[in-house]
Order: C-alpha cells, then structure tokens, then sequence
C-alpha cells in the first residue's frame, strides 16, 4: 500500500475508537481505492522497481498472486448467503499484471510477462456452515479425516461432499485458468467407489430467470437435466436447493499414490489416474499436479 494511503488509513482506524459505527463505511471506501490503486497511483509500479531493485531484473523473477478464499465465496458470484465481501477471482491479480508490464515496457525491456493462471481444487468439495451443497454426502464424511476442518464459532461444521463439475464449469467461465493443482486424493484412499456429479435433476418451477442461469434439457421421462450455470445470478442458490445430482461412479484406489524407499520412485494407482482423466474432461481443463498428502514431498507433476 503507497505510504500516504497507508497513513490516511492509520488516521481514520483511529477514529473508530470513537465512532465505531463507521466501520463499514471506512471499509468499503477502501475497498474502492485498492480496486482502482493504479488509477490512484499512475507511478506505482515504477516506483516499486526503484524501491525494490530485485524487481528490475524480472523476467528471471517469480511473482505468484494468492487467492483468498474460492470462487463459490466470491461477493459476486458466490453461492449465498456463505459468502464474503472480498474478490475471490483472478481478475485483480490479471489486472495487477499487466499493469506492471505496461509500466516496466516502458522503462526497459524487461517488461514481458507470462501470465500463468492455475486453479486449485480439492478431489473433493467441502464447505463450513450452512448454504446450499447439491453434492453433500453425509457417508463421505465419516470417511474423510481432516484435522486442518475444525469446527469454529465463525466457520461452523465442516460438510463434504463428491466433486461437482458442473460448480466448476461455473467457476471457470469467470476465472478462465489455464490449469488445475488438484489437492486432497489421500483423502480418498480406501473408498471403493468415488462418485463425480456431471449435471443435475431439477426438480422446482421454471421460470423466466431460470431459463437465462441454467443450460438444460427435458429427458424422456420429462424431467429437467441441467447441464451448465452460464449467468451469474444472487437467487441461484434458490434454485440449487432444488437439484439432484446426477452422478458418474468410478472405481476407488487403496493409495492415491505409492512411494519407493526414500521417496525416489512415485507411482500412481491406475484407479486415481482414471478418476484425474475423467474430471480433466469434465471441466476441460488439465490437470498438471496434484497433491496427496501435507509435505512439500507428497507433490507430483503429472502429463
């Protein structure tokens, strides 16, 4: 944060002290001002490169933007009402970029980036609280061990549930990634079957907002099959509480993963490699990692 902003922040913290019904409202002021910090500070980026010389050299650097939280949290377009006031997109960091490449090419020559943008998924989705969760399963909770999904007085119960494509054909039409880290698939070993939810039965009223959210179809039996979300929409929760998933059930694995002596040899379980290409060609995006346990050691690049 440029300094003078930063001390203008100090001074209005100060006053809440005194006047702390104006929390939100400082807030959201500088909500605004970060969104547009560019705009605010034309000289920014060229000013980090003064004051940070190891940035001068950065086509050889590094730069990675962390995401807070997932898109399905999103203020925007997140399932409400769990949801939060930040940005959980990527659209900030894209845009942070190519800002400092504008400004770089311009100092120097030095002002090429690429742009890599990586989704992160669990093999599994979980979510805390209450909210709608078309893939819940009870059963795959008492399944899975996470120490790291305590219950919180903010947080509250942990909930799991199968892997949903179509939440993350949504997801991707707004984020757009190039690539998937996928974590978690030791906590699915031993499970004999592992299902995957492709689309959806709907089972509520059709209206006219319905029919501009959901891509869907009538089947021979009548019932409505969605396919995609392809409008972003507050009241699509309404409509999830609605749907049945339907599901694609593939054999589970006894080790997502099994090491040699001293970690040397890695090898994957041709029933985990099976369910990876499945949900690859779900959501047509690859997968180029994965995760299967908490060390840095339990990483594998994958083709």
């Amino acid at each position: 944060m440029p300094y003078d902003m930063k001390q203008e922040l100090y001074k209005e913290v100060s006053f809440l002290l005194l006047h702390e019904n104006r929390y939100m409202e400082i807030a959201n002021s500088y909500f605004k001002k970060s969104d547009n910090l560019y705009e605010l500070y034309p000289d920014l980026c060229s000013r980090i490169t003064l004051y940070k010389p190891w940035l001068k050299g950065i086509k050889k650097q590094v730069i990675i933007y962390e995401g807070s939280q997932g898109l399905l949290l999103d203020g925007k377009y997140g399932l409400r009402p769990n949801t939060t006031h930040l940005d959980t997109t990527n659209h900030k960091a894209c845009k942070d970029a190519k800002m400092s490449e504008k400004t770089l090419s311009k100092r120097s020559d030095e002002g090429t980036f690429d742009i890599r943008k990586i989704g992160i998924a669990k093999a599994f989705y979980s979510r805390h609280g209450e909210g709608v969760f078309p893939t819940e399963c009870v059963e795959l909770k008492e399944s899975i061990i996470d120490e790291n999904q305590e219950e919180t007085y903010w947080n509250g119960k942990i909930r799991f549930g199968w892997f949903d494509a179509v939440l993350f054909r949504y997801a991707q039409s707004i984020n757009k990634v190039n690539e998937i880290f996928m974590s978690s698939l030791d906590k699915l070993d031993g499970i004999p079957q592992i299902k995957v939810c492709n689309s959806y039965k709907y089972k509520g009223a059709i209206d006219e907002q319905f029919k501009k959210i959901f891509s869907y179809y009538h089947d021979e039996q009548g019932n409505v099959i969605i396919l995609d979300i392809i409008h972003s929409c507050k009241n699509i929760s309404r409509y999830l509480e609605e749907c049945e998933p339907i599901y694609i059930t593939v054999k589970g694995w006894e080790k997502a993963v099994s090491e040699s002596n001293k970690g040397h040899k890695k090898t994957m379980s041709y029933e985990c490699r099976n369910y990876l290409q499945l949900i690859s060609s779900l959501i047509k995006i690859p997968i180029t990692c994965i995760s299967y346990g908490p060390t840095k050691n339990e990483k594998m690049a994958i083709q």
